[in-house]
């Protein structure tokens, strides 16, 4: 396996998982977020235009790259299954809405706008995600809800051997 997309809720662990699951299957990491920030001289865009055409970018260079631990909170249907169709396997992490929630509130004290806007994205991934179509495709789907870090490794290494 030399080809491995996560895709997860943000809070759901992506970040915390990818280098310990990188390291065992020998892959490099390529997290979206530290590209678009990369691509935008060090900074996280304030513009939503800016921040798509960044990931889509990544986006590309991901897809034609091998050896590699794709790590992103958010691909649309079609984008999924473009890495799906070109090798690679796909693990999928969500949690309890509520606790993630918690969780960036606790982290980034955000302003209401932020909040409703964290819900919005949050029913729009599980929306994808759930979808019949998309299902099929994932190699494993985990609830990390409440689930310790070394227990996520373990159900991921599992499933990928």
């Amino acid at each position: 396996m030399n080809k491995l997309l996560l895709l997860g809720i943000t809070g759901s662990g992506k970040s915390t998982i990818s280098r310990p699951i990188g390291y065992a299957f020998g892959l490099k990491v390529l997290e979206v977020d530290q590209e678009v920030i990369r691509l935008n001289n060090g900074l996280w865009p304030k513009d939503g235009d800016i921040i798509r055409k960044c990931m889509m970018a990544t986006n590309d260079t991901a897809l034609k790259m091998g050896g590699i631990l794709y790590v992103t909170s958010w691909l649309n249907k079609q984008d999924i299954k473009k890495f799906y169709e070109n090798g690679f396997k796909i693990i999928e992490l969500h949690a309890d809405f509520e606790e993630l929630l918690k969780q960036k509130i606790k982290r980034d004290n955000p302003p209401q706008n932020q909040i409703d806007q964290f819900k919005e994205d949050s029913e729009g991934y599980y929306e994808v995600i759930n979808d019949q179509e998309i299902q099929p495709l994932l190699t494993l789907s985990l609830d990390t809800t409440n689930m310790p870090i070394k227990s996520v490794i373990n159900s991921i290494l599992k499933a990928l051997k």
